[in-house]
């Protein structure tokens, strides 16, 4: 539990150190080189957890299947081919579930370091995704995080206008989760002008990219398996999942509400009020919908809206009262050490997570094996 509480707390206090200093001094000082080695800490975090997650041994069976068999089978089961291979690399060379869940942990963190810095605090946006996008998303759902990692990539072409960079970067999501196929249509609003000529060839690429895409998801029984397994069955639900998106839906609200006063140019103000808008019919959904973990996965999605919101949320007071920016980014951390407090100590699957055991220290310790693909359980004598 510790190194929870010892990353947040570094986190936090260089978002408060920097809460009073413009994007490019946060640069000119050089201190994202301290913030990549943040991100190096978590990546090792991620990649090398040992029975940390909710969803551990699914993870595992569905890299033990793929030992022994051929490259050909990969590509034959009409599953997301990017995590499929990394797992097949795994179970049949080194590695094993270990190579997987480090790239896709390799690829959420190196997105949202990407992202963060479009921020004008890039501390406070990685101190907000620690609570839930980091440790929980990043360690529960490997092949969403993944995905997510290479939409916040994508985001971070919505300030400088590249559409198609967006698209591609959304697309590659689909690689390891076929729902990414909801970011690409929102490339269509990276425009200001939402009747121009630009904004009408744009949706017209993008709905058919879309419905390529989406058909393309389509294509193994087991999404729609698993729709009908959610969606069918009442009593699969998961906790928390109201207020989850109540936040989603708040921070759409702020916002929608305060978008005038953001410093961004005018193309991210539409594309976020879009985003926004979405965000807060998903919370409503939340009511209607028979299980609450669909509703709640798709949430995840709705993550950097609740990273952008609050770190750039400060900016909207007069500079000359910056002492205001500081207390309302204190604010803010302390509304994450809160999420982080009631998720460790309230939530029924915390103990999925805790205590944090570290692969390569239970290495030394001789109580696991090296990577090795036909030591399904990764311990000794089995």
């Amino acid at each position: 539990m510790i190194i929870y509480w010892l990353l947040l707390f570094i986190a936090a206090c260089f978002a408060l150190r920097f809460s009073r200093t413009a994007k490019g001094d946060f640069i000119a000082l050089e201190m994202r080189y301290l913030f990549d080695a943040l991100i190096f800490v978590l990546i090792l975090i991620l990649g090398f957890r040992f029975e940390v997650g909710g969803d551990w041994n699914t993870y595992l069976y569905w890299n033990n299947r793929l030992y022994g068999k051929s490259l050909a089978y990969v590509f034959e089961e009409g599953n997301e081919i990017g995590f499929e291979l990394l797992n097949w690399l795994g179970a049949n060379f080194i590695g094993g579930l270990f190579l997987p869940q480090l790239v896709c942990g390799m690829l959420l963190l190196i997105g949202l370091r990407k992202f963060c810095f479009t921020l004008p605090n890039p501390f406070l946006g990685l101190t907000i995704a620690m609570p839930y996008l980091i440790w929980v998303v990043g360690q529960g759902y490997t092949r969403q995080a993944a995905a997510l990692g290479f939409f916040l990539f994508g985001l971070s072409y919505v300030s400088v206008k590249k559409t198609l960079s967006y698209t591609l970067c959304s697309g590659m999501g689909l690689l390891f989760h076929k729902t990414a196929v909801l970011f690409i249509p929102f490339a269509m609003f990276i425009n200001d002008r939402l009747f121009s000529r630009t904004f009408l060839i744009s949706f017209i690429v993008i709905s058919i990219t879309s419905l390529l895409a989406y058909i393309t998801t389509l294509s193994s029984g087991d999404v729609i398996a698993m729709f009908d397994a959610y969606l069918g069955d009442s009593n699969i639900s998961s906790a928390g999942a109201l207020i989850r998106c109540s936040l989603t839906a708040t921070t759409g609200t702020i916002f929608l509400y305060n978008r005038k006063r953001f410093v961004i140019n005018s193309e991210e103000r539409v594309f976020w009020s879009v985003f926004s808008l979405v965000g807060i019919m998903i919370f409503a959904l939340i009511f209607i919908s028979p299980s609450s973990t669909v509703i709640d996965r798709i949430n995840v999605y709705w993550l950097p809206l609740q990273i952008f919101v609050l770190t750039s949320f400060p900016t909207i007071f007069e500079s000359k009262y910056s002492n205001s920016r500081q207390s309302v980014t204190l604010v803010i951390i302390l509304l994450c050490a809160l999420i982080q407090w009631i998720w460790m100590f309230y939530s029924g699957n915390a103990a999925k997570w805790l205590p944090y055991r570290f692969y390569i220290w239970e290495w030394i310790w001789n109580s696991v094996d090296w990577f090795w693909p036909a030591n399904y359980g990764f311990e000794k004598g089995k």
